[in-house]
C-alpha cells in the first residue's frame, strides 16, 4: 500500500523506551520548573548513549512544529500546568512516543523546501483552498499548505508545484494558441493534453489523478519512458521511475469540494490525509491500523470529521490539548 506518511528504516528511529525516556525529559524541561539539579540530570542521561541524542531530536522535531501555532493559548497550556504538570506530563508523553510502527505524525517540508516556499508567488496556510482564475481562462485550486509559482511566457504557460496540492481545469488557449500547459514538480514534468486533473507531491513522490482529457508524465532525464495518464486513471513518480496508471482515487477531486472521500481507505492512510488540514498533531494508537473507512467527511471543520468517524467505528477521539489529538480503540 502506498501512503502518504514518510518512511524510515527501523533502525533510524530509537526504542520505544528510549523515546519515551526522551519525551518525559523534554516535556519536564519545558515546563519551566526544571532546578539545577533535574538539568544535570537530563544533560547526563543525553550524554550517556548516542540513541538518547538520537530519540531527543526526534522528539524535538516532533514537538518544533508547536512552536509556530498562531493560537496563543494553546502554547500556554504546557507553561501553566501548575502542581499536576508530571501528572499531565505522563499523560501526554504515553500519546507522544513516536515510532516507525507507533503514532502518526504531521510531515514537514524538507529543509531545503523552505525557501523556495517561503519565497512562492502562491501560499495557502494550514486547511485553506483558494481558487484562482488564470490569465488565459484556466482555473487553479490551491489546497491546503500549498505554493506555487506561475509563469506565462509566449512559449508555454507553466505552474511550478513548490509543495502541496493543485487541482487543474486548463482552459483553450485563445491568448497565445499553441503553447503548452506544464505543470512541474521536484519528481518531473506534466503536460495537459486538453483536462482537469489533480496533482500533490506528497515529499516522497508526486501523484497526478486525471479526470477529463489526458496528461503526460515526464522524468527530468529525457532517456526515461514517460507516461499519459487517461481520464479515470492515476499515476505517480519519483523522479526515477513511473508507476503504471491505475483507477484514479476520488479522494484526489474531492477536496476542492470540501470533502475528504474514503473509499475502502486504511486508517492509517485517512489520518495522514486529515491531518493535512488541521494545526497540530493528529495521530492513532496502531492497534486501528486494520480499520478501513468509507464515507465523505467535511474539510473545514476537522473535529466534526473526527466525530463522524468516531460514531462510525470502534474509535475514540481523545483530545488531550487543542492541539494534541489522538485516536485510540473504544472501550468496551
Amino acid at each position: 500500500m502506498e501512503t502518504l506518511a514518510d518512511n524510515h528504516h527501523i533502525a533510524d528511529h530509537p526504542s520505544y523506551a528510549t523515546l519515551q525516556q526522551a519525551a518525559e525529559w523534554f516535556a519536564m524541561l519545558h515546563a519551566g520548573e526544571f532546578d539545577a539539579q533535574e538539568h544535570a540530570a537530563w544533560q547526563a542521561w543525553l550524554e550517556q548513549d548516542n540513541a538518547h541524542r538520537l530519540a531527543w531530536q526526534q522528539v524535538e522535531n516532533v514537538m518544533r512544529k508547536f512552536q509556530y501555532m498562531e493560537d496563543d493559548a494553546a502554547r500556554q497550556t504546557l507553561r501553566s500546568m501548575g502542581q499536576g504538570r508530571r501528572r499531565v506530563i505522563k499523560s501526554i508523553l504515553a500519546l507522544s512516543l513516536l515510532s516507525a510502527g507507533g503514532w502518526g505524525i504531521t510531515r514537514q517540508p524538507a529543509v531545503q523546501q523552505w525557501s523556495g516556499i517561503m519565497m512562492a508567488q502562491h501560499t495557502t496556510r494550514i486547511g485553506e483552498r483558494r481558487r484562482m482564475q488564470l490569465a488565459d481562462g484556466s482555473l487553479l485550486w490551491l489546497n491546503t499548505a500549498s505554493a506555487v509559482n506561475i509563469e506565462y511566457s509566449t512559449s508555454q504557460r507553466h505552474i511550478q508545484l513548490v509543495a502541496g496540492e493543485v487541482w487543474v481545469q486548463t482552459a483553450f488557449d485563445t491568448m497565445q494558441p499553441g503553447r503548452p500547459f506544464l505543470v512541474s514538480t521536484r519528481h518531473g514534468q506534466l503536460q495537459a493534453l486538453g483536462t482537469r486533473f489533480n496533482v500533490l507531491d506528497d515529499g516522497q513522490r508526486s501523484h497526478v489523478a486525471v479526470f477529463e482529457g489526458a496528461v503526460a508524465i515526464r522524468l527530468p532525464q529525457a532517456s526515461q519512458p514517460g507516461l499519459i495518464v487517461q481520464a479515470g486513471e492515476q499515476s505517480s513518480f519519483d523522479g526515477i521511475s513511473i508507476q503504471p496508471a491505475r483507477e484514479a482515487d476520488p479522494a484526489m477531486d474531492s477536496w476542492t469540494h470540501g470533502m475528504l472521500v474514503a473509499d475502502n481507505l486504511p486508517l492509517p492512510e485517512f489520518v495522514a490525509r486529515l491531518e493535512r488540514y488541521r494545526r497540530g498533531h493528529l495521530g492513532y494508537d496502531p492497534a486501528l491500523s486494520h480499520l478501513r473507512i468509507v464515507g465523505a467527511f467535511p474539510l473545514q471543520d476537522t473535529d466534526r470529521a473526527l466525530h463522524l468517524l468516531e460514531q462510525t467505528l470502534p474509535v475514540h477521539v481523545h483530545r488531550l490539548l487543542p492541539w494534541w489529538v489522538t485516536l485510540e480503540p473504544r472501550a468496551s
